[in-house]
């Protein structure tokens, strides 16, 4: 050994600490004290607590370092596992559906293409607020909403269609 040499590290594996990259779009809706949701790859969902904010981006990514901490009195996470985590923001009703439903209207909106009451078709406006890869979740369906999902492209808003199939 010589003078300046590491001779270890030392690791303090409870409480865990998290770190993650938040988009640039996302990171006003986060504040310190927060609730999330840590789930490692090898094992069960537990819950941790935003304790940092990064406010100067990274200039590679655009992203902001957001650091979460959790017990981990078991140590059944190690240093360096992956990790993914959840920060819920704000609680509204969505609903998952096929992405091949949705539809563009006019103006370049996002949208459905549902049947009113008497049956005329009519475009409505829907907020993706989360992907999957069987799926996403969009904000805006009523619940009792008959949502058009053959044939949809080529209906236009105002014309009467004939409905078929479950009414659930």
């Amino acid at each position: 050994m010589s003078v300046g040499d590491e001779l270890m590290t030392v690791v303090d594996l409870d409480p865990i600490k998290v770190v993650v990259p938040i988009s640039e779009e996302k990171i006003s809706l986060l504040q310190v004290g927060q609730k999330s949701i840590i789930t490692p790859i090898n094992g069960e969902p537990f819950e941790g607590e935003v304790t940092y904010l990064s406010r100067v981006a990274d200039p590679a990514t655009r992203t902001y370092q957001v650091e979460l901490k959790s017990k981990n009195p078991d140590y059944k996470v190690p240093d360096g596992m992956t990790v993914e985590a959840s920060i819920p923001v704000k609680q509204a009703k969505s609903h998952f559906i096929s992405p091949a439903i949705l539809s563009l209207n006019e103006e370049g909106k996002v949208g459905l293409k549902v049947v009113d009451q008497n049956n005329p078709a009519k475009f409505l406006p829907v907020e993706i607020v989360d992907t999957a890869t069987d799926g996403v979740w969009v904000l805006g369906i009523p619940d009792s909403t008959r949502i058009i999902t053959v044939g949809q492209e080529f209906i236009k808003d105002g014309e009467t269609v004939d409905p078929v199939g479950s009414s659930k």
